[in-house]
């Protein structure tokens, strides 16, 4: 957290408003990434608390999209740095999110109660450890943030990876993640919880005969080992024979930052991953703005690697491949929570040749291959998810 004149005069204003104006037990505020996106946990729980209409809940974000969308669907919606958005901000007794403050507004949030619904089940370390916080951080938590909850479905594991950010103290709320509703009831498509985009998706994948495969990758810095890593992505073609075979297809979700990075093809030749990928008749390449757990639901196959999709997904009970060609070097930079040679409710390979040997084997209906890890699915299902509520613990605690 870097202090520089301006941002100090900012939250030295925010926190004297922040007196001048009370915050309302009835009121919320509810942004996601940075205030860019309508999405993940903070979106479902937008919804949800709108359904139950007991709460004024509001919408802030920087994106004029989202603002329209919002408006145009009758919540309430308001610009983060708008005068209007602002006042909502500092009035909201509880400011809530999936990354950070960051995600409403760091300067009308001061000194409200914050809650994290959190990214999913942190897999691998995303930032380097944080150092303890020095005599000025510690006025500045003090000061500035009242008190912040994250959510997260195991109390275990959850206290060893929050003290891996120690600048801020986190009280524990125990809640399985607003966005697994889906793995819960599917017919959420009819409540008005996703978008005619992923409907118009979900037609499709349901319109699908054979098995519909999902390979959604982790975040990486480097995208050259985000998708396969391949030397020639023109060996794609192989796996689209086998699923064409099949009348299976593979849907694919990646990061919005590679979806215009070049793959190579061969003959010196590179070309964009979106546009590449639509020659393939049995891929099914899903935009940024597509929610993952929307789609992940209707999978009867996940392939990934050290993504927290796969702990979601393991409330399914389905088979899970996961495919990590670059685990030596991820191990060390940025690093793993957990001991990845201890995974064992999948299957697991390291190499593209191994992965199209699996992904025959699910599809030629080997039941070898699905009643393999079963057993250990449920154990790590149970670990991981203390509970089987959804997030009635957040609802009961705002309540």
């Amino acid at each position: 957290m870097k202090f520089n004149l301006k941002r100090i005069f900012f939250l030295t204003l925010s926190f004297l408003i922040s007196f001048l104006i009370p915050r309302s037990d009835n009121r919320v505020v509810i942004g996601s990434r940075d205030g860019k996106r309508f999405a993940d946990n903070s979106r479902y729980f937008f919804y949800f608390l709108n359904k139950k209409n007991i709460f004024n809940v509001i919408w802030l974000t920087k994106s004029k999209r989202i603002e329209a969308y919002l408006k145009k669907k009758k919540f309430q919606v308001f610009n983060t740095n708008s005068i209007i958005g602002l006042y909502n901000g500092f009035r909201a007794k509880y400011h809530i999110f999936d990354y950070s403050e960051y995600d409403t507004s760091e300067f009308s949030s001061i000194r409200s109660n914050k809650i994290n619904l959190g990214h999913g089940v942190y897999l691998k370390k995303i930032a380097k450890r944080v150092k303890k916080p020095n005599i000025f951080q510690h006025a500045y938590n003090y000061l500035v943030n009242k008190k912040n909850y994250h959510i997260y479905p195991n109390k275990k594991y959850a206290s060893h990876i929050l003290n891996y950010f120690p600048k801020k103290k986190y009280k524990l709320i125990v809640s399985n993640f607003p966005r697994n509703i889906f793995f819960k009831n599917k017919n959420y498509i009819n409540y008005g919880y996703i978008t005619d985009s992923e409907k118009k998706i979900i037609r499709k994948i349901n319109s699908i005969k054979g098995k519909k495969i999902g390979y959604f990758p982790t975040w990486r810095k480097n995208s050259q080992d985000l998708f396969l890593d391949l030397e020639d992505y023109s060996e794609l073609e192989i796996l689209n024979n086998i699923l064409k075979k099949n009348n299976s297809f593979i849907i694919i979700k990646h990061h919005s930052n590679h979806f215009k990075d070049d793959l190579p093809i061969g003959n010196n030749k590179k070309i964009p991953i979106d546009k590449f990928l639509k020659k393939f008749s049995n891929f099914i390449n899903l935009n940024y703005d597509t929610d993952l757990n929307t789609i992940m639901c209707h999978c009867d196959l996940l392939v990934s690697d050290y993504s927290g999709a796969i702990i979601d997904y393991l409330i399914t009970q389905k088979p899970i491949i996961l495919y990590t060609p670059d685990i030596k070097s991820f191990k060390k930079n940025p690093g793993l929570f957990f001991d990845y040679d201890k995974f064992n409710f999948c299957h697991k390979t390291t190499r593209y040749d191994l992965l199209i040997k699996l992904i025959k084997k699910y599809l030629s209906n080997d039941q070898k291959f699905s009643q393999k890890y079963i057993h250990q699915r449920k154990k790590m299902k149970k670990l991981f998810f203390e509970n089987n509520f959804y997030f009635d613990e957040i609802y009961k605690f705002l309540k």
